[in-house]
């Protein structure tokens, strides 16, 4: 369809929205309003400004199927139709195209187009420059084959040093005064209650911006795994972030995220070469879905949990895909995880920690009471253990065979100990030989004398006596 029969089509109906919408204003109706924080930065400690915003897009959409039946929108809803540009310009407004099917598609098209026309003083006077500018908004996005996509999102349990950190290309961690303009109303939303907010913000150029959002999303996982993996598993984004679509407004955008469990990783300027190379590592990882997977993300659902203690469960099962498997005899998981990750003196007293673990587990899952400060204690040292496993593998320092590795080193030490056994054993045996003399030199057994032969030999002794005298 040619411009100027899009351009008549759509303002046919426009006129046709207002006059109806007029009519449902003087019956009576409201339209519903908010208060919006106008002023000052996120976190900002300065007073905030407030002022009312009338909800025009929540008053539109529950009148959707009344200004459906309008003798215009019929016409207006095959013109957008034809429309080349109608998926960008929903983009660009914050709306997902691919929902609702084609009906929804339209429909959506046609209530975006209304609140852009009829702007937000909620009285739907039509005026000609708005109308103009919404339609020309919807033809340019049909001329456009790019467009720029900026997501945001706070990080909780961060810090950084340096006031950004460029980690690839369009990836950054920021903190919030290195934080590019302009920025969404973010309210309260982005509040610090743990210090300076940190945020990533990841910026791309793409045709299909919807499938860029889906890939920003999957970016961000990447990230968030990364970071989880090289300093801290309590490291957490929030659930909410924000995206932008063609520099248009920002939207809100649910995201891979939950809730830290408190502390904070610092990150100083030395350690951010090493993040940026294992991001990039993490990132080119490919998984084949086997026992490394399962268990990278059961560690995922445990940095999930609101406690150690709630993470201990997911924590033993990644634990037990790394460690063993059908064929692992009963009770290895503590041997072989103290054989990985103790020193030898040090792992009988590891091996008892695990095995408490396990026993801890065990009784919260049939409604053990709480074990309070030692249980989180244990639960920490193990999740810590497992991330360790976890980052090691990933790096390539340890093999994925994990149970295998711990056989070796466990059989190379009982060895040890074997042969400094029968060291000892033969040392001893030496020493004993050495204080022994042999049997030739030792003295013949003592035969007590007789009765006569003591009387014998007196005798004799007297003999001798009467001679000397």
């Amino acid at each position: 369809m040619s411009s100027t029969s899009l351009q008549a089509a759509l303002s046919a109906h426009l006129e046709a929205a207002a006059a109806f919408l007029q009519g449902q204003l003087a019956e009576g109706a409201e339209v519903p309003f908010e208060l919006e924080r106008r002023g000052g930065r996120p976190g900002a400690r300065r007073p905030a400004l407030y002022c009312y915003r009338p909800l025009v897009g929540e008053f539109l959409r529950e009148r959707a199927e009344s200004l459906e039946r309008l003798p215009t929108h019929s016409e207006a809803a095959i013109a957008l139709a034809d429309s080349d540009g109608l998926d960008r310009y929903l983009l660009d407004h914050g709306v997902e195209p691919g929902e609702g099917g084609p009906r929804g598609r339209i429909r959506e098209g046609l209530l975006v187009l209304m609140e852009d026309a009829f702007g937000e003083g909620g009285d739907f006077e039509l005026v000609p420059e708005r109308v103009q500018a919404a339609v020309s908004s919807l033809q340019t996005a049909a001329g456009s084959t790019r467009s720029g996509v900026t997501v945001l999102a706070r990080i909780r349990g961060l810090a950084i040093a340096s006031p950004d950190l460029s980690l690839a290309d369009g990836l950054e961690v920021v903190r919030e005064e290195a934080l590019p303009a302009p920025l969404p109303d973010l309210g309260a939303s982005f509040a610090s209650e743990d210090g300076e907010p940190v945020f990533v913000l990841l910026a791309c150029e793409a045709e299909d911006p919807r499938r860029a959002v889906h890939a920003a999303r999957g970016v961000l996982s990447e990230l968030l795994r990364a970071l989880r993996l090289f300093g801290d598993g309590r490291i957490a984004l929030d659930a909410l972030g924000w995206v932008s679509t063609g520099g248009g407004p920002w939207r809100a955008l649910q995201l891979p995220g939950g809730r830290a469990r408190g502390g904070t990783l610092l990150l100083t300027p030395d350690q951010e070469d090493e993040l940026r190379a294992f991001c990039s590592l993490v990132s080119r990882r490919a998984f084949d879905g086997g026992r490394l997977e399962w268990a990278l993300r059961r560690f995922e659902l445990g940095c999930e949990r609101n406690t150690a203690i709630d993470a201990l469960s997911d924590n033993l099962l990644a634990l037990s895909a790394l460690l063993e498997d059908e064929d692992s005899p009963a009770g290895m998981l503590p041997r072989r995880l103290a054989a990985l990750c103790a020193a030898q003196d040090e792992a009988p007293e590891l091996v008892r920690r695990v095995e408490r673990a396990i026993a801890l587990e065990r009784s919260l899952r049939v409604g053990g009471a709480h074990p309070g400060g030692e249980g989180e204690q244990l639960g920490r040292e193990l999740a810590e253990h497992l991330r360790a496993l976890l980052r090691d593998v990933i790096c390539g320092h340890l093999p994925e065979d994990l149970g295998e590795l711990a056989d070796g080193i466990i059989t190379d030490a009982e060895q040890a100990r074997a042969l400094e056994s029968e060291q000892a054993a033969a040392a001893v045996a030496a020493a004993q030989a050495v204080e022994s003399p042999p049997p030739d030199e030792q003295a013949e057994a003592y035969t007590p004398l007789s009765l006569e032969e003591i009387f014998s030999h007196a005798a004799q002794s007297e003999e001798v006596l009467d001679v000397f005298i």
